[in-house]
């Protein structure tokens, strides 16, 4: 008996940990910033480190509320911290990628279930927000993850395309060199994170798009 409350107590604090690892991060973000009309970007690291997102959108009001390198997951663990808050006009989101890094057994569907619990919960709290998805990039240091990266994107594009209000930005093949891999030059040196071109890349997709459903 006492191995197993031992072991559901080691289990209790890890999960309790693995939840609140970001809490920190999201406890600065500054929840009375005027947002009404705003551009609300939620996601991962690749969005937290997007610090001139002004030079590429003037136009926007952005709020930036991505934090580390979150997973799905905890983006509804904190859903409520990082959306609740605010009243966007857009929500632009990049997140997924670290699921499948995190756990090598992580399924595309399960990735995808995830998705699709955040863009509800969205939803439901804000119902005529337009949502962006970036798709999952293809990071030259998780090349071996491309499979379930390709399948993941495609769910979730098939589920966002129902409503019109959505948008899927689609940045996978614009980052492919002429050899069918990575474009490497568009990364720093992990080959995660992007340099300026790489969110050149992105600035250039987005901006098309905010000009199509600008222009509806």
């Amino acid at each position: 008996m006492r191995i197993i409350s031992f072991v559901l107590m080691l289990f209790v604090s890890a999960a309790s940990g693995l939840a609140q690892r970001y809490a920190e991060d999201v406890a600065r973000f500054d929840k009375t910033v005027l947002s009404e009309g705003s551009t609300l970007m939620i996601g991962s690291s690749s969005f937290t480190m997007w610090k001139d997102t002004k030079l590429y959108f003037p136009k926007e009001k952005i709020i930036n509320r991505a934090f580390g390198g979150s997973t799905l997951k905890d983006l509804l663990y904190y859903k409520k911290e990082i959306i609740d808050p605010y009243k966007p006009s857009r929500i632009w989101i990049y997140c997924g990628e670290n699921d499948f890094a995190e756990d090598p057994q992580m399924s595309p569907e399960k990735v995808f279930l995830r998705f699709d619990s955040l863009y509800n919960y969205i939803r439901e709290i804000h119902p005529l927000v337009q949502i962006f998805y970036i798709g999952m990039k293809p990071s030259p240091s998780r090349w071996h993850l491309k499979d379930k990266y390709i399948i993941a994107n495609a769910l979730i594009r098939e589920r966002l395309a129902k409503d019109k209000r959505n948008v899927f930005i689609n940045v996978w093949r614009p980052m492919i060199g002429k050899d069918d891999l990575p474009d490497k030059t568009l990364f720093v040196e992990d080959q995660l994170h992007m340099n300026a071109k790489g969110y050149e890349i992105w600035a250039r997709l987005i901006n098309q798009k905010l000009q199509f459903v600008t222009d509806k």
